[in-house]
């Protein structure tokens, strides 16, 4: 039999899609199945860049036996998305393997879905095929084990069992009280699942997956899971994102195959017991700001509210005074400067709280501000900002300049992220000073136009992406100055330096938290321009880490001209 149809539903996320396809593809049974990725439409004007490049990787897909691409034109959102492209599939195949393009896959993951769907396809017992593992401690448990349910993270089914699903969550919340299952669809109190039915109903969410779970439930129904996941969330990189330096959700890709044996669809208690194990600890993690309140409130219960202290500051102070606070205080938020502020769940939820950074006005100025130190109207620029006396970072030219030393006077430069070359005018006068410089930016393609088009030199060049110019020049050291702070991915993009195997990777004017990881959004100055754009405090025991697999991580320095927590750090290949 053909291997089962694949859907993959994908957003505005051109580098999950692409991680996510990549992985696909060398599955086994790749090359045999038939794959359609359903692309949602932009919610606006500014989705649509992102939306255009998940369909140019969505059209570019090899690897399969076909592709199909649906592109939508208005947004529909992920629950109507997925619940239309799994009925529409469904309407001419008897089963369907599905995910979204936050995942990565093993390997092993087609086949030993496609075996789960072969093995229990008459029978009725069960909903689905899950290729994702919660993380549990069991020892030497059972090749693939039953939970009451469904699942939504890698998974496949049949068009008999999701001819039961239930879109409305009403019907379905009245079902479970019917039958008397409130507890046991909460995994026996571990997770609110009847919270986020009823936040569904009310419009507050729009959950498909919480919806597949109720309908699965109320027919009594089962999902085959693997002992060993085969299935990985593309962000759970235990760097802090989501869940801190331990990332709940983290779980290792098998790296053997999973063997399907038919056995009755009977939830394992012993599994249902880790798994409601796991979701207490995930329900239970108590936010920082959260925990300290409590503690506050604990060993100074006489202490008002913050509403009662507003409410006692306004009947004692003059009016007059009072209604000057306000108008500051509403100035303050309407006028905001170079800062940092909130603690954002996630990184969409920063971006969507900022202005973001392309903006054509932003554009005209850096563009503008290069133009002039190149025309030797200023000496160099940083940020758009003109500067017209010599000043050195010393730190990242010490290590740009030990680079050179030990390449016997040759530095040829991967500047990511780099403008158009802000780092290079500032340094230049020293270094045109060596045997051989080659320095390469790599930006976004409307920067490398201009670039190429009014900035390029023999020394200075411009390029869309860093396998490009890997392609085209041997590079020594990648730098990476005052950027991965602004990537949606900073740790994929360290991970894709090392690939190139430069003789060092440096880091320079990067903030990091002192503990895990904070996402936040920076307001600029509006002395600079009226901007604000989602800013990532990284972990920096994580980003140690990740050096450390092919480098020698030198001491970290102080950023020069930015608060404390801006740092830099160099790492070289031993004998460098």
């Amino acid at each position: 039999m053909a291997p089962a149809p694949i859907a993959v539903f994908a957003f505005n996320r051109p580098d999950h899609l692409r991680r996510t396809l990549r992985a696909l593809a060398a599955n086994d049974l790749a090359a045999e199945s038939r794959l359609t990725i359903f692309c949602d439409g932009p919610r606006n004007a500014k989705d649509k860049k992102r939306t255009d490049a998940v369909r140019a990787i969505a059209h570019a897909v090899e690897g399969f036996y076909s592709c199909n691409v649906i592109e939508q034109e208005k947004n529909c959102g992920l629950a109507n998305s997925i619940i239309a492209g799994i009925s529409d599939i469904l309407q001419r195949d008897s089963r369907i393997i599905v995910l979204e393009d936050d995942l990565i896959t093993s390997k092993y993951f087609l086949k030993y879905i496609n075996d789960g769907l072969d093995v229990y396809k008459n029978n009725k017992d069960v909903a689905s095929i899950h290729g994702w593992c919660f993380p549990h401690t069991i020892e030497n448990p059972q090749e693939t084990f039953f939970l009451r349910g469904a699942d939504c993270w890698g998974w496949g089914t049949w068009k008999r069992a999701w001819s039961l699903f239930e879109p409305d969550a009403q019907v379905l919340l009245q079902r479970l009280r019917q039958l008397h299952l409130e507890h046991a669809f909460n995994c026996d109190g571990a997770y609110d699942y009847m919270g986020m039915l009823r936040a569904t109903r009310d419009g507050k969410v729009s959950s498909w997956a919480v919806r597949w779970r109720a309908s699965a439930f109320v027919h009594h129904m089962h999902t085959l899971y693997p002992s060993r996941s085969l299935v990985k969330h593309n962000g759970a990189d235990g760097s802090g994102t989501n869940f801190g330096e331990t990332d709940t959700l983290d779980v290792p890709l098998s790296s053997t195959p999973v063997q399907v044996l038919e056995q009755p669809a009977v939830e394992d208690n012993t599994m249902h017991q880790a798994e409601k194990a796991f979701l207490e600890r995930l329900h239970n993690q108590p936010s920082f700001s959260r925990t300290l309140r409590k503690k506050i409130r604990h060993f100074f219960p006489f202490l008002p509210s913050r509403k009662t202290c507003k409410a006692l500051c306004k009947d004692c102070l003059p009016p007059v005074v009072w209604r000057a606070a306000q108008r500051l205080r509403r100035h303050e938020k309407a006028t905001p400067r170079l800062c940092w502020e909130g603690d954002y769940p996630d990184w969409q939820s920063a971006v969507d709280a900022s202005t973001g950074y392309d903006q054509e006005a932003i554009f005209v100025k850096v563009r503008d501000a290069a133009r002039a130190v190149r025309d030797g109207k200023a000496l160099w620029e940083r940020d758009s900002v003109l500067f017209y006396h010599k000043e050195h970072n010393l730190p990242l030219l010490s290590a740009l300049m030990s680079v050179a030393a030990w390449n016997r006077g040759r530095l040829r430069v991967l500047d990511f992220g780099g403008a158009f070359g802000s780092v290079y005018w500032q340094h230049k006068p020293l270094l045109h000073k060596l045997d051989a410089l080659s320095w390469n930016v790599v930006e976004q393609p409307h920067v490398v136009a201009c670039g190429q088009k009014e900035f390029s030199t023999d020394a200075l060049q411009f390029w869309p992406d860093m396998e490009s110019c890997a392609a085209a020049n041997q590079i020594d050291v990648v730098l990476f100055s005052s950027v991965l702070q602004y990537l949606e991915f900073p740790y994929e993009r360290l991970q894709q330096a090392l690939t190139l195997q430069p003789y060092a990777i440096i880091i320079d004017r990067t903030p990091f938290a002192s503990k895990g990881e904070r996402l936040t959004v920076q307001h600029v100055s509006q002395e600079i321009y009226p901007a604000s754009y989602a800013c990532r405090w990284l972990n920096k025991t994580y980003v140690k880490a990740l050096l450390e697999q092919d480098l020698v991580v030198g001491p970290w320095w102080q950023s020069q001209v930015d608060p404390l927590g801006f740092l830099g750090v160099m790492g070289y290949r031993s004998g460098s």
